[in-house]
């Protein structure tokens, strides 16, 4: 089952399809299959598929879960599709919450991007924001950026703002500054 955040299917064959990365449309490759034994022992086993993209190197995982169904009497499996990517196992505490209009956020952003920012020219998904400052968390393939806006609606001319600290994952994120953030803000 394809959502909105899903890769794009770029064409498919007899048994092939190739999928592309929704943060920079590169080809994405499977790296690691795996199967995920069923635990009520009624339908079959989930397969797991780890992607990678060959551009930015974002990760994903494809789940092909068994959907069982009753007809004529007879039972037939259907397999469902969901992909997940690293940002959809992150479990966020305050003073961090999910970005409810990530568009008009990355617009924003892109609006205060000088010619020589950092961000200049990367693909950057709004994921987090904190809720007492205009701390927004970017995700750009693998990379986590925590990036202070302005709120001017142009470009800066200084090229230290909007000011950037970059991670070289959510884990690292999480660990460097969301849980510091979390102790600092009272939330333990």
């Amino acid at each position: 089952m394809a959502g909105r955040d899903s890769p794009e299917p770029a064409g498919a064959t007899l048994n092939f399809v190739a999928y592309l990365c929704r943060a920079c449309r590169g080809l994405l490759v499977a790296r690691d299959s795996r199967t995920v034994a069923d635990s009520d022992g009624i339908s079959a086993d989930a397969t797991v598929i780890d992607y990678s993209c060959v551009h930015c190197a974002a990760r994903y995982t494809l789940w092909r879960i068994p959907h069982a169904q009753r007809r004529d009497g007879r039972v037939t499996t259907e397999w469902r599709e969901r992909w997940s990517t690293p940002v959809d196992e992150l479990r966020l505490r305050s003073p961090w919450v999910f970005v409810t209009n990530a568009s008009a956020v990355e617009a924003e952003l892109y609006r205060e991007l000088g010619p020589a920012h950092i961000l200049r020219n990367r693909p950057a998904h709004a994921v987090a924001r904190r809720c007492d400052c205009d701390d927004v968390l970017f995700v750009s393939g693998l990379e986590a950026f925590v990036v202070h806006l302005t709120w001017r609606g142009k470009p800066e001319a200084d090229p230290r703002w909007p000011s950037v600290e970059g991670y070289a994952s959510l884990d690292e994120f999480v660990r460097l500054r969301m849980e510091p953030d979390c102790a600092e803000y009272g939330d333990e």
